[in-house]
C-alpha cells in the first residue's frame, strides 16, 4: 500500500512538473473569520428586537490559482458554499461538509488589439465604492452597484478602457403580479458595455450600462394566455479620486425593473422579515409588476453611495462613507414605494504584510415602505452591526 502511495504522489509530482514548465502557475488564498454582534429591532422581525453573535469561517475564505501560457491567462478560484443549507450560525460552512463553491473559471486570449474573456467573471455593473466586509458587499444593495449572482458566465471583450459582455440573462425572480406565469422566455443574453478612465494622477471615473429583455408568459392557473415583455436595464457613473492620504470615492444610479435585472437589493434583506415588500404581501417594489392582457407597470429606481477614507500610516486606515436607495412602482392596481439608507464607519489595521484586523460598525435602515394604492405604510425596521474581520493572505 505504501508503494502505491509513493508510485501515486510521484506521477501527481511530474505532472505539476510539466504543467509548470508549460504554463505559469501563481497559487493564492485568503482566510476570513467573522466576529460580529447584530442587533434587529422590532420592526426588523415583525415582533421583539434581538441580537444575534457571528464567530465563524467567513464564507469568502477562499483559493485560486492565476495562469499564465504566452498570450493566455487565467483564473480558477473556490470558496466555502455559503448557502442557508451549507452555511449556519455555529460555524458549519460548505468546506466542512465536502462542498465548495465555485467564484471565477475563466479563460482570457490577448490577440494585440484587444482582449477576449469566456467563463464565470464578474459583470460589468458590479462595482465596489466602499471596503467594509459585513455581508461582504460593500453596500452594494444599498446605494450602491452590485449583482445579486455576483459571478455569472459570460463573453466579455475588451479594448484598453472600453469592454462589452454578453451574460447569461437573470430570471429568477418572477415579474408577475398577480400571479399566473407559467414560464419566462429569455432569447438574448444580458448585455453589458463600461468604460474606465482616468484624468491626471488621482481621479478615476467609471460609466456604465446594461440592457435586458426577455418575456413573461401568463400560462399557468390563474393565467390568462397573454404573455408581456420584461425590459430592464441600469445607467451609472462612479469617481474615486486619490489626494495624498485621503481616498474620495461616490457612485450614483439608475434603472427600470432593478430587481429583474438581478441589482441587489438591500442585504441582508435576509434579517428584515418585511424589507422589500408591503404589508407583508412580498411585492417588491423593484421590479415590474404585469397584470391581465399582458400589460406591464415598470419599476424605476436611484441610488447613490458616498465614503471618504484617510491613510494615517501603513498600519491604520479609516474609512466612512453613506448611502441612500429608492424604489418605486406606480402604475396600475399596485404601488409600492421602498427606500433603504445605511451608513459605516471601519478601521483597517494592517498589522504585517497579508494580516488584516478590520473593526467595523455599520447601520442599515430599511426604513418604510408604502403601498400607493391604499396609503398604506410599513416600518421595515433596521440592523445595528459592529465586529471584526479577520484576515489573512497567503500565496
Amino acid at each position: 500500500m505504501k508503494r502505491i502511495i509513493v508510485l501515486l504522489a510521484a506521477f501527481a509530482m511530474v505532472g505539476a512538473a510539466v504543467a509548470t514548465a508549460s504554463a505559469a502557475v501563481d497559487l493564492y488564498g485568503s482566510v476570513r473569520f467573522r466576529t460580529y454582534y447584530n442587533n434587529y429591532n422590532g420592526d426588523a422581525t415583525g415582533g421583539t428586537s434581538y441580537g444575534t453573535t457571528e464567530w465563524k469561517n467567513d464564507g469568502l475564505t477562499r483559493l485560486g490559482m492565476n495562469f499564465k501560457s504566452g498570450d493566455i491567462t487565467g483564473k480558477w478560484e473556490i470558496d466555502a458554499a455559503t448557502t442557508a443549507a451549507n452555511y449556519d450560525q455555529k460555524g458549519h460552512g460548505g468546506a466542512d461538509r465536502g462542498q465548495m463553491r465555485l467564484r471565477l473559471a475563466y479563460g482570457v486570449w490577448n490577440f494585440g488589439s484587444g482582449s477576449l474573456l469566456i467563463g464565470q467573471d464578474f459583470p460589468l455593473t458590479d462595482y465596489y465604492v466602499t471596503s467594509i466586509y459585513h455581508t461582504d458587499n460593500g453596500l452594494q444593495g444599498w446605494g450602491g452597484l452590485g449583482i445579486t449572482q455576483a459571478r455569472v458566465a459570460q463573453m466579455k471583450l475588451q479594448f484598453g478602457g472600453l469592454r462589452f459582455a454578453a451574460i447569461t440573462p437573470y430570471t429568477s425572480i418572477d415579474p408577475v403580479t398577480p400571479s399566473g406565469v407559467g414560464s419566462i422566455n429569455a432569447y438574448l443574453p444580458k448585455l453589458e458595455v463600461r468604460y474606465d478612465g482616468k484624468v491626471g494622477n488621482g481621479f478615476n471615473y467609471m460609466l456604465v450600462g446594461g440592457f435586458q429583455t426577455y418575456q413573461a408568459n401568463r400560462y399557468s392557473v390563474g393565467g390568462d394566455g397573454n404573455s408581456a415583455n420584461i425590459l430592464s436595464y441600469v445607467l451609472a457613473a462612479a469617481f474615486k479620486y486619490n489626494y495624498k492620504a485621503l481616498t474620495l470615492s461616490a457612485l450614483a444610479k439608475y434603472a427600470q425593473n432593478a430587481g429583474n435585472y438581478g441589482l441587489c437589493f438591500g442585504n441582508p434583506a435576509s434579517g428584515f422579515q418585511t424589507f422589500g415588500s408591503v404589508n407583508g404581501v412580498g411585492n417588491r417594489a423593484d421590479r415590474a409588476h404585469v397584470y391581465g392582457g399582458g400589460s406591464v407597470d415598470n419599476a424605476k429606481q436611484w441610488g447613490a453611495l458616498v465614503s471618504v477614507g484617510y491613510k494615517f500610516s501603513d498600519l491604520l486606515s479609516l474609512e466612512t462613507g453613506y448611502g441612500y436607495v429608492q424604489n418605486w412602482n406606480d402604475g396600475g392596481n399596485y404601488g409600492y414605494h421602498d427606500d433603504g439608507q445605511a451608513a459605516y464607519l471601519q478601521a483597517r489595521f494592517t498589522v504585517a504584510p497579508g494580516v488584516f484586523i478590520v473593526p467595523e460598525f455599520i447601520y442599515y435602515d430599511a426604513m418604510k415602505s408604502k403601498n400607493a394604492s391604499s396609503g398604506y405604510y410599513s416600518k421595515d425596521g433596521a440592523l445595528t452591526t459592529f465586529g471584526i474581520m479577520w484576515r489573512i493572505d497567503f500565496k
